[in-house]
């Protein structure tokens, strides 16, 4: 008897590759703004572009002293 084996292909993606793009909500919700085609944030001015890094950025670092504003 033979066994299948599966073969689990990983691609490894680029950054480019993905279509990633900034929205224009993320200014107001998370402080972020665009800087040379990069979601940098405007509290400490690091730079990320999926909306969960975006998102647990700010709740980690800044949601208690903003959220309120």
């Amino acid at each position: 008897m033979y066994k299948k084996l599966c073969s689990k292909q990983t691609k490894e993606g680029k950054v480019g590759d993905e279509n990633r793009s900034f929205n224009e909500k993320w200014k107001f919700d998370y402080f972020f703004t665009v800087v040379k085609d990069k979601a940098v944030c405007l509290l400490c001015s690091i730079s990320v572009l999926k909306q969960y890094n975006l998102k647990r950025h700010y709740e980690k670092m800044h949601e208690t002293d903003y959220k309120n504003i």
